[in-house]
């Protein structure tokens, strides 16, 4: 149904929502004592590499850039 009705399998459609949840985490000034490893934990990553990875697949920078760009 995910495939046909949005182009994309069940597990991109989870990474995309776990990449969504942790940019806003990432943006979020309340969140700036948190490493990049606890917000990859709490979206769902078990390792930083592949959070690295997927964050970059679908924002196109990694966690560190984005932070960096969009945190005051």
């Amino acid at each position: 149904m995910l495939n046909e009705s949005l182009g994309k399998s069940f597990f991109e459609y989870v990474g995309q929502l776990r990449i969504a949840e942790a940019r806003h985490m990432l943006q979020d000034p309340r969140n700036s004592h948190l490493k990049i490893e606890e917000i990859a934990e709490m979206s769902g990553y078990l390792s930083k590499s592949a959070f690295n990875a997927a964050f970059k697949k679908y924002t196109g920078n990694t966690p560190g850039e984005f932070r960096k760009t969009t945190v005051l």
